[in-house]
């Protein structure tokens, strides 16, 4: 996808596999070394690297070259693109403690200038995005330019692919080689780019390759990030945490919730089975009271207690203990009245006997002797 190659005293050191060795020494944090001759396979230029032997190493850059190298730019970053090349800029700047870089608007003065070009002055650039070149003296660099491929636009309208590709040839400016891809971990400088695009910050990987370079230190607990990254743990472990939290109270909520709809259910049927056995208990009582009268039509108590019971109130989900006991006391009583009553109601019966009829009325009213009832 992208290759690159670099002028002037550079010379091609091709080599393959990536290998991270461990430190050996017994302690408790273990601070990786890496092998960069079989981490890197192209653009790996062993020993040359910008000076920091005297402190902090303030290395210039700008934007607003027109030529670079040996073409010329085509058209300018937007104010947009801008911002993402500062922030590709920064992502190494913040990897290092030796390093820093200072945007300068004197392309002239720049150690490093980056531009759009057309990427056709060599052999090997038309089928590149970037590319990088760098010049030295005595192994220390001092002057690097970074190509951008102004037709690739549909590379450079996405901000992470867009800071990536920055990235990619800044780490090869600074001193990084290229690396196959791989799964075992991410690196801005695997050559073909590899998702995740243009990460803020740098990995562990590239963070600790970049400070071994420089001879800083790659122990984990020193990496600019490092307490960054302990807080953002901390806090994505106290975010899983709450959120186990709340859906252990969510799930509470919920089993409480339907315990209580099965609670209410449960009663709702006590209340309903409640209001079902009195309904029919007062239904069977009317039928009884409607039966009676017929039964017993000189008893004018009768209409007298129907009156009352059609005014008895059964509502559905009210206190139905008045009601249960008027039906039971009316019942009661009427048990007892209507043995009375067939005692002394006195009924009428026909008899006949032959082409006579007779009506006999009494309280046990009986056929004369040779008449039989007329049913």
């Amino acid at each position: 996808m992208v290759r690159r190659k670099a002028t002037g005293v550079i010379l091609f050191a091709l080599v393959s596999l990536n290998l991270l060795v461990p430190n050996q020494q017994a302690q408790a944090e273990v601070c990786p070394i890496y092998n960069f001759q079989s981490i890197f396979y192209a653009d790996y230029y062993p020993g040359t690297k910008w000076d920091n032997r005297s402190g902090i190493r303030n290395i210039t850059w700008s934007a607003n070259a027109s030529v670079i190298h040996d073409e010329s730019v085509t058209r300018s970053f937007t104010s947009e693109e801008l911002e993402w090349i500062r922030s590709a800029f920064q992502s190494w700047d913040d990897a290092l403690d030796s390093l820093k870089f200072t945007e300068i608007p004197q392309s002239a003065q720049a150690e490093i200038i980056i531009g759009y070009v057309a990427l056709t002055s060599a052999a090997n650039q038309p089928g590149a995005t970037g590319y990088w070149n760098a010049w030295w003296n005595n192994n220390w660099r001092n002057r690097a330019t970074i190509k951008l491929k102004v037709s690739n636009t549909g590379w450079f309208s996405v901000k992470n692919q867009f800071v990536h590709a920055v990235q990619h040839e800044l780490g090869n400016v600074l001193g990084l080689g290229d690396i196959l891809p791989t799964n075992d971990f991410a690196s801005t400088q695997e050559d073909s780019w590899q998702p995740p695009y243009g990460p803020i910050p740098l990995s562990d990987y590239d963070t600790g390759m970049i400070r071994q370079l420089y001879g800083e230190s790659t122990c984990p607990s020193t990496l600019p990030n490092a307490a960054a990254k302990a807080a953002a743990e901390l806090k994505a472990k106290q975010e899983a945490e709450a959120a186990a939290a709340k859906a252990a109270a969510e799930l509470k909520a919920k089993q409480e919730a339907e315990a209580k709809a099965i609670a209410d259910a449960a009663a709702q049927k006590v209340i309903q089975d409640d209001f079902n056995a009195v309904t029919s208990s007062y239904q069977k009582l009317l039928l009884r009271i409607n039966d009676l009268k017929i039964k017993f039509p000189r008893v004018s108590i009768l209409l007298g207690i129907e009156e009352k019971m059609l005014r008895l109130p059964i509502i559905l989900g009210s206190d139905l203990s008045t009601a249960k006991y008027n039906i039971q006391s009316v019942n009661a009583s009427l048990d007892t009245s209507e043995k009375i009553w067939e005692k002394t109601q006195k009924t009428t019966i026909t008899c006949v006997k032959g082409k006579t009829t007779k009506k006999v009325t009494a309280i046990k009213p009986r056929c004369p002797s040779g008449y039989k009832v007329k049913k």
